[in-house]
């Protein structure tokens, strides 16, 4: 994607610092698969994640929340889906079974009925699709004499995560075209709310030439080239990876520290630009601003840092703060280059926390 929008860069979003850290490993989305509080829950995550890139690393499961069934299983590979991923409907059954060699599709792509009835059967090489099966829920064919017409609804996402609304159905795609030996060949149409929307031409597979066919403001049309050889491809990739992978958050939603939100905040003090502290009241103020912490526990905790040179070298809170808190803390206070109004070894002052 173009673009990532971290949480820190979202209005709205209030985080809540669990002090202990009780669902730390999990991630909670809405229906929309926008990361939210457990209380809007729909699905939960559980995944390895490297704030260095940053992005989701190693293996991943998402289940659903009313019954802890898996939703999907797969692999991320710095920040890249690799091998394989499979999807299942809530009643445990394969919803869809694919295969990825670092983001690009490869190998077989199956795609099921609720009923276990295979919908299609793809093989995706060297970027080109093979259709060896395209069935309706009973499984018949739905391949007339070698031409196919499909359609599904497709939602365009903009880049700004608080603009959109996924629960609109979006544009229906309708398109039309020729095999050969299970490859496209020949002229596909593709329809856009029952306009002609692009033109395609391929040969075995392979895009000849293509055009998206838009309408400007003065009523011409204009013509954009396709070269992609899927860019209506039989099997769409679940929507999910649009939102999940840009780490869409929702307005306004209190949201537990988890990993997702821990690595997200450990990215932005790494690359933030060093700071230099000239007073007192700028401490609190710097920590306040970038230190966002709710408890029912207290209402106040003291930070002692220790400084050295006027560089911070340790620091300690009372009470103690969880691990994950307490290493959150550890890399705000690291973007702070120095503190240059004491020449003190030590530093006590006091935290006010919001109650929650």
């Amino acid at each position: 994607m173009k673009y990532k929008f971290f949480l820190f860069v979202i209005l709205g979003v209030l985080i809540h610092f669990n002090i202990y850290a009780q669902e730390f490993n999990k991630v909670y989305y809405n229906s929309n698969w926008v990361v939210t509080s457990i209380d809007n829950a729909t699905f939960y995550r559980i995944s390895g994640f490297n704030s260095e890139l940053p992005s989701y690393d190693g293996e991943v499961t998402d289940y659903y929340i009313i019954n802890n069934q898996i939703e999907m299983i797969g692999n991320y590979q710095k920040g890249k889906k690799n091998g394989e991923f499979t999807f299942y409907y809530p009643n445990g059954s394969i919803k869809m079974k694919s295969n990825y060699n670092y983001n690009e599709r490869t190998g077989y792509w199956v795609e099921f009925f609720s009923n276990g009835k295979i919908s299609k059967k793809i093989f995706y090489d060297n970027n080109t699709e093979k259709l060896l099966e395209f069935n309706d829920s009973l499984g018949n064919s739905l391949i007339k004499k070698e031409i196919i017409n499909y359609s599904y609804f497709l939602k365009e996402y903009p880049e700004n995560p608080l603009d959109f609304n996924v629960n609109e159905k979006g544009d229906k795609i309708e398109i039309s075209g020729g095999l050969l030996e299970n490859f496209r060949e020949g002229k596909w149409k593709v329809k856009k709310n029952q306009e002609l929307y692009a033109t395609l031409t391929y040969s075995q597979g392979v895009i000849i030439k293509g055009y998206f066919i838009t309408e400007d403001s003065f009523g011409d049309y204009n013509k954009t080239k396709i070269t992609n050889n899927i860019t209506f491809p039989l099997i769409i990739e679940p929507v999910k990876f649009y939102v999940t992978e840009n780490y869409y958050l929702e307005p306004k939603a209190v949201i537990k520290t988890n990993y997702l939100i821990k690595g997200l905040y450990q990215h932005e003090n790494k690359t933030k630009e060093k700071v230099k502290i000239g007073n007192y009241d700028e401490l609190l103020q710097y920590i306040h601003k970038n230190f966002n912490i709710r408890s029912s526990a207290f209402d106040k905790f003291i930070i002692n840092l220790s400084i050295n040179n006027g560089v911070i070298d340790d620091f300690s809170t009372v009470p103690k703060l969880s691990e994950e808190t307490t290493n959150y803390l550890k890399s705000i206070l690291e973007t702070i280059d120095k503190i240059e109004f004491t020449t003190e070894s030590n530093l006590v002052f006091e935290f006010k926390v919001e109650i929650k």
